[in-house]
C-alpha cells in the first residue's frame, strides 16, 4: 500500500454490553474500524465505517488466530506513527503484565 493512499483509523473495541474501548488515531481519522465478538461467539466482527459508506464482514476462530500470527510479524518492522499518541487507555500493558505473570508462575 502507498503513503499515499494509508488512511488513519480510530478503532473501536466492543463489550458484550454495547460499550467499549475506544483508540484514537495520532492524526485526525474520518475512518472508524469496529471489531467485536458476534452474538453467537463463533466469530469476530469488523466493521469499516466513513462518511456515509459502511461495511461490515466477521471471521471465524481459524482465521482470527492467522490474522493474529500474521500481525505480530509484522508488528517489530513497522516505523513509528506519525504525529503524537492521544493520551487513552491500552490493552496492551495489560497484555504484557499478565505474560510476564504467566511465565513467573512457570517456574
Amino acid at each position: 500500500m502507498s503513503e499515499t493512499n494509508e488512511r488513519p483509523a480510530a478503532l473501536r473495541f466492543l463489550t458484550s454490553d454495547g460499550k467499549g474501548l475506544l483508540l484514537e488515531a495520532r492524526v485526525p481519522a474520518e475512518v472508524e474500524v469496529f471489531i467485536g465478538r458476534t452474538d453467537s461467539k463463533r466469530a469476530m466482527g469488523f466493521v469499516i465505517s466513513g462518511g456515509d459508506q459502511m461495511m461490515s464482514f466477521v471471521l471465524n476462530k481459524d482465521q482470527v488466530a492467522e490474522l493474529a500470527a500474521y500481525l505480530n510479524g509484522f508488528l517489530p518492522g513497522l516505523l513509528e506513527p506519525r504525529g503524537r499518541k492521544p493520551q487513552q487507555m491500552s490493552l496492551v500493558p495489560a497484555r504484557q503484565h499478565r505474560s510476564k505473570r504467566r511465565a513467573k508462575r512457570g517456574k
